[in-house]
């Protein structure tokens, strides 16, 4: 047959074509044969090495977005979030369709599992109709429940939540899934359950033998988790049992013996968490008697008092600045017996009642009404709670997302911002503090100034402001403001103690131009502004500060600075107590810093005298009930 092909081509046939002799050694055909082998071997071991566990067909899961380290909206914290397209016909990752079982291999054989609960992220929106014997499958396959959602899902504050359901499929369950909720709660520390060794999803388990104790499970599965109303239940399906300890290796039971080992269960003792948190506690608003010493009458004591406790009582005069004025007075033969009742009627005309005594002693002062000890004001505290991003986003409109791309470029140059937070939202608090810079602060300031209580959307702006405030650095040193116009600067007195309700914004230098009067502060919580893009001009301690609301400051003096405008020095009083020796230290090292200032324009004036109401009256040291 050889000869005649080659005779018909005309062309004489390959030596490799033709039959082997004995003497020109292997066949053609064995060596293709060991080169494939040999390949096969190569590229097995290749594989082995890389993932060891991992077949042909399990594909690789690529992490999401919200896994990246740094992450503005890092995924919930004890789930496994997969970004996957979902259908009627499977499930598609990277474009290609993926067997339910082929899915299961690929997130047991993940190393980012560690049999946490599976949240599906699909683009298209799962409608429990058509993918839901798709999903089931997977739990099934997978031997863990599988989440996933009817509308768009949104990550926020280690949280799942969306605008529909979230639905759960469970191994033991139907087609047919269970409601979730709108909202996955963080399911904290995951306790793991160890799997029967030898079990790979998609495959049937093994029975009738049970499994050798130093085989380590492939992965574990969370433990149960206790529900609430409105989120999600226990991800792990209660009838599900846990494994105990087995018998020896290499034990051969009989099918039900082994059933029965396998089928043991613990109970799981779940200790309610404590709540460590700080609640504030409102007390009702009472007027509390305020007791002055009269030192304008004389102490005169009554040897015919017969009441010891008359006699005391005569012996000092006490005034109660009460609503019903009560008047405990001394022996007097104009009006009353010494020994006659104490009344407790308003005072009437007298030389009893009237302040200029009968010896004719120096009047003293009167006593302070409620009215006359300071203007009230609205306090607030730093605190930011889970939904104020999207209520900040419905109060600022457009410019919440522009401040927000602010906030996300300072984070990156200064990523210790980030380290400053602690429990409060670093967005939030960041882009409302650029939100008083931007034209808010005009009403914020006003309505805590105010003395009445400011609507939600204030509260909202001036607390949040309060915790973006504190992720900020201190300055500890001089800042410098501008007194209003027209505001007479020897208003302040030393000594004083004065509380500023609003935000106040200062610079870090005072200029020595201009013949206005300022302020010269030596700061201890004034936060800078730098970090966050907001300057004042060139230089090292060029730029701009902000104290938070409620700050209190004392009054040093006012002196007249080096140009001859007038200075009043304040010291920032953080504690609430006063030395004398430190007011004279600041005070001198303010005055260093006042001398020393370059030649540069004086700052922008505040809007307001610092700690003065209207009418240079100043406010009290406390705030008014029913702060934020």
């Amino acid at each position: 047959m050889t000869e005649l092909l080659a005779l018909r081509q005309g062309a004489p046939l390959p030596s490799s074509w033709k039959v082997p002799q004995p003497a020109q050694g292997v066949p053609v055909g064995q060596h293709v044969a060991r080169y494939l082998r040999q390949a096969s071997q190569a590229v097995g071991a290749a594989v082995a090495r890389i993932r060891p566990d991992a077949g042909a067909r399990v594909p690789v899961l690529d992490p999401g977005p919200w896994e990246a380290p740094g992450s503005v909206t890092p995924g919930p914290a004890g789930w496994f979030a997969l970004a996957v397209e979902t259908g009627r016909s499977g499930f598609r990752l990277g474009g290609r369709p993926v067997a339910a079982a082929d899915l299961a291999q690929a997130i047991w054989h993940c190393s980012r599992w560690r049999g946490r609960p599976v949240l599906l992220v699909t683009q298209r929106s799962a409608s429990t109709d058509r993918v839901g014997p798709a999903l089931h499958q997977l739990a099934v396959d997978l031997g863990a429940p599988v989440y996933a959602s009817d509308a768009g899902i949104r990550f926020t504050f280690g949280r799942a939540s969306t605008d529909g359901l979230f639905w759960c499929w469970r191994p033991g369950g139907g087609d047919e899934p269970e409601p979730a909720g709108h909202v996955l709660p963080p399911l904290g520390r995951v306790r793991v359950r160890p799997a029967p060794p030898g079990r790979v999803p998609g495959r049937p388990a093994p029975t009738g033998r049970v499994p050798a104790r130093d085989q380590q499970p492939p992965s574990p599965v969370p433990s149960p988790a206790t529900t609430a109303p409105g989120t999600a239940p226990s991800p792990v399906d209660p009838a599900v049992p846990s494994p105990v300890a087995a018998p020896e290796a290499g034990t051969d039971l009989p099918l039900g013996a082994a059933f029965e080992v396998q089928t043991l269960t613990l109970p799981v003792v779940e200790l309610p968490r404590p709540d460590l948190g700080v609640q504030r506690m409102v007390l009702t608003e009472f007027d509390v008697p305020r007791l002055e010493l009269d030192t304008c009458r004389p102490l005169v004591a009554d040897p015919e008092a017969a009441d010891p406790a008359t006699s005391a009582l005569a012996a000092v005069t006490l005034t109660a600045s009460v609503p019903a004025v009560a008047t405990l007075t001394g022996p007097d033969t104009t009006d009353a017996p010494a020994a006659g009742p104490v009344t407790t009627e308003a005072p009437t005309t007298g030389a009893a009642t009237t302040d200029a005594p009968a010896n004719g002693v120096g009047v003293g002062p009167p006593p302070v009404p409620p009215a006359d000890r300071g203007a009230a004001w609205f306090g607030v505290r730093a605190r930011t709670d889970e939904a104020d991003r999207e209520r900040l986003r419905t109060v600022l409109g457009w410019k919440f997302q522009a401040h927000s791309r602010t906030v996300a470029r300072a984070l990156s140059l200064h990523p210790g911002l980030r380290s400053a937070v602690g429990a409060h939202d670093v967005m939030a608090g960041l882009v409302t503090v650029l939100a008083l810079l931007d034209g808010v602060g005009e009403r914020v300031n006003g309505a805590l100034r105010g003395g009445g209580t400011p609507d939600e959307d204030v509260q909202l702006l001036a607390r949040c402001a309060c915790a973006g405030l504190e992720q900020l650095p201190a300055v500890g040193g001089p800042v410098f403001a501008a007194v209003p116009a027209g505001l007479d600067v020897t208003r302040y007195r030393a000594g004083e103690l004065l509380v500023e309700p609003a935000f106040t914004t200062v610079s870090c230098h005072g200029g020595s131009e201009g013949d206005a009067g300022r302020y010269a502060i030596w700061s201890a919580t004034a936060r800078r502004l730098d970090q966050l893009g907001i300057a004042d001009g060139p230089g090292v301690r060029a730029g701009r500060a902000m104290f938070a609301a409620g700050s209190r400051f004392a009054v040093l003096g006012v002196d007249e600075g080096p140009d001859g405008a007038p200075y009043v020095l304040l010291r920032e009083v953080v504690s609430g107590h006063r030395d004398g020796a430190v007011d004279e230290r600041v005070a001198g090292k303010l005055r260093d810093a006042l001398a020393a200032q370059p030649q540069r324009a004086a700052p922008a004036p505040l809007p307001w005298p610092l700690g003065l109401a209207a009418g240079d009256r100043p406010f009290a040291l406390e705030p008014g009930p029913g702060g934020a």
